[in-house]
């Protein structure tokens, strides 16, 4: 992501949500590692006017409207767990905290069915998981 220009940026998160979108569609009983909490998240903070869109907020609506569709959205605050480099996630690590900050707006904001994993603990964090879905059954 540190490599993008400002419009591959744009270009590359739009073509992810419109893909993402339609892998979504009609699916149910799957989990996602990145939900259109973050595309939203990643387009408010970095969006650049390279977008087709007039306002920022039509990327916004779409992202929202989408992530209402969801169960459930897993929230692992940044730095609870060591960083590490995937080559794809940007490694400026204030920049993440600011991705991270939009991210927790975003799902209280627009009222989210959310769990919070704020355990350092992996086994603590598969409960809190498991029992969530156990309550739901």
């Amino acid at each position: 992501m540190d490599s993008m220009g400002k419009k591959d940026f744009a270009v590359f998160q739009l073509c992810y949500f419109l893909e993402k979108r339609k892998m979504e569609s009609g699916q149910d009983n799957y989990l996602t590692d990145r939900s259109f909490v973050d595309i939203a998240a990643y387009w408010s903070v970095k969006r650049r006017p390279y977008d087709p869109f007039e306002r920022e907020e039509d990327l916004v609506t779409l992202c929202r409207e989408e992530a209402k569709k969801y169960d459930l959205h897993i929230y692992l605050p940044f730095g609870l767990i060591p960083f590490q480099s995937d080559g794809y996630r940007s490694e400026k690590i204030e920049f993440n905290r600011i991705i991270d900050q939009k991210i927790m707006h975003f799902l209280e904001s627009w009222d989210l069915e959310r769990i919070i994993l704020d355990s350092p603990e992996q086994s603590e964090r598969v409960t809190k998981v498991i029992n969530w879905v156990i309550s739901r059954s």
